[in-house]
C-alpha cells in the first residue's frame, strides 16, 4: 500500500478515535454497501450519502431494548465515543467476519481484480466519517450493509421521504 494511503488511514482512524483496524473496516465496508446499494436502487450518490448522514444522526438513540442486542447498543455507544489504540508502527491487517470476507471478495471478482488488488483500492478510495453509519447499524441490530441497504431503499420509496420521518428497525 502507498505510504500516502497508508498515513491518510492512520490520521483518519485517529480522528475517530479508532483502532486502525476497525476503521478500514468500517471505511472499506460502507463504500462497498454504499455502491451496492446505489446500484440495487439507482439513488444518486450524494443523494444517498446525504439520507445516510441523516438517518444516522437522527437515529433512535434509545436504541434496542431486548437482553441480546445490549452488546450491540453498547458497541454504537463506544463507536460514538472513541476506541483509541496505541499508536504502535505495525503492517496493516484488518480482520473481518467470514460473510464480510466473502462479501469483498464477490466485490472483487465483479470488478474483475485479483482480491489483494481490489483491497488496497477500496482502502485507497474509501471515505472517512462512516463510523455514525456502523454505530447506527449496530443500534439497529443490523450489519452495516444491511442497514445501508434498508436505508437506500426507504429513500428511493419516495422523494418526500425523510429519514426524520421513518420507522426504524
Amino acid at each position: 500500500m502507498e505510504l500516502g494511503v497508508a498515513n491518510r488511514v492512520q490520521r483518519s482512524a485517529a480522528a475517530a478515535a479508532l483502532p486502525v483496524e476497525l476503521a478500514v473496516y468500517i471505511a472499506v465496508e460502507a463504500e462497498r454497501a454504499l455502491a451496492e446499494a446505489i446500484a440495487a436502487t439507482g439513488v444518486p450518490h450524494d443523494a444517498l450519502v446525504t439520507f445516510l448522514d441523516i438517518a444516522a444522526r437522527d437515529g433512535d438513540e434509545r436504541g434496542l431494548k431486548h437482553v441480546l442486542a445490549r452488546p450491540l447498543a453498547d458497541y454504537a455507544d463506544a463507536l460514538r465515543r472513541g476506541l483509541p489504540e496505541r499508536a504502535t508502527p505495525r503492517p496493516l491487517r484488518v480482520r473481518v467476519p467470514h460473510r464480510v470476507a466473502a462479501s469483498w471478495a464477490n466485490a472483487a471478482a465483479a470488478a474483475g481484480t485479483p482480491f489483494e488488488h481490489w483491497l488496497i483500492n477500496a482502502v485507497a478510495r474509501a471515505q472517512g466519517g462512516r463510523v455514525s453509519w456502523e454505530a447506527a447499524a449496530a443500534r439497529a441490530g443490523r450489519s452495516l450493509s444491511e442497514w445501508v441497504l434498508l436505508q437506500a431503499a426507504r429513500c428511493a420509496r419516495s422523494p418526500s421521504t425523510s429519514p426524520q420521518t421513518i420507522a426504524w428497525g
